[in-house]
């Protein structure tokens, strides 16, 4: 059968056709799904990573206060409330605000850490005990006030009256069970 070149050239136009047909069908088509869902990875990998160097970065920047915070953190109570006391006394003695009394209120035991709480009550001017209020949010020393509460003494003068509740931290004594060497679990058989 001999084609006209008409027909010669619908046919060469068909098989390009079919063939660019089977081309994007096979190559073209897969490659741009496969580009897209790349991309896509590849966004939720970066998001992935963004997010892991920000735990990083603020799990360094934890671990220099934790680190400070670590070295003032006592490994028993008695040591904590001495270590608190002697800090709310000194900064009542070089702040000028009188210490009336500092008592040990309720503790409690919050994860690995004993929270040791104290009532405290003092006396001095507002710009005094403000001072201290702010000396010791900024201590060295392991402290937090919980509370703070102030009354005038008199009317119209600059004495107030400091109510605080403030606690500190120790590292909690280890309970018997964690002292404990693992029991050895046997299954089936005989002992």
């Amino acid at each position: 059968m001999i084609l006209t070149p008409r027909e010669q050239n619908i046919a060469k136009i068909t098989a390009a056709a079919v063939g660019i047909l089977v081309a994007y069908t096979v190559v073209i088509a897969p490659f741009f799904e496969n580009l897209s869902t790349t991309s896509r990875q590849l966004k939720d990998e970066q998001a992935k990573l963004d997010q892991s160097k920000k735990v990083i970065r603020r799990e360094q920047e934890l671990k220099k206060d934790w680190d400070s915070i670590k070295v003032n953190l006592k490994d028993n109570r008695n040591a904590a409330e001495s270590q608190a006391q002697e800090g709310v006394n000194g900064a009542g003695e070089d702040l000028r605000v009188k210490i009336d009394s500092f008592k040990n209120d309720r503790n409690t035991q919050e994860n690995k850490f004993d929270v040791i709480n104290f009532h405290v009550t003092g006396r001095s001017s507002t710009s005094q005990v403000a001072r201290m209020v702010y000396y010791m949010e900024i201590a060295k020393i392991p402290i937090r006030i919980n509370t703070v509460q102030f009354v005038p003494r008199a009317e119209g003068t600059d004495d107030l009256q400091v109510t605080m509740n403030i606690s500190t931290l120790s590292i909690a004594a280890a309970t018997p069970t964690e002292n404990r060497s693992p029991v050895p679990v046997t299954t089936g058989g005989q002992p």
